[in-house]
């Protein structure tokens, strides 16, 4: 979210979090409780100021690598 000094108005941007399975599973096993059976809960946190990244439900670590600012542009960089 962003606010305009001029005006005051606040403007959301989508962000996206773009990381490999087999990355997610790391951090997962690493970082992460499982929750009810064989669930996880992520709550991530984008800091489009600092443009900054990460998760801290259950334990905080930096993901911000893996933010893409431009959609999916790391992803299909991996693909070609």
């Amino acid at each position: 979210m962003e606010e305009s000094k001029k005006t005051g108005r606040r403007t959301i941007f989508p962000h996206t979090l773009s990381l490999p399975t087999i990355k997610l599973q790391q951090l997962i096993t690493k970082h992460k409780k499982i929750w009810k059976g064989d669930k996880y809960n992520f709550f991530f946190w984008i800091d489009p100021i600092n443009k900054k990244a990460f998760e801290f439900k259950d334990e905080l670590y930096d993901i911000t690598k893996y933010l893409d600012e431009n959609g999916f542009d790391r992803m299909n960089k991996e693909l070609k």
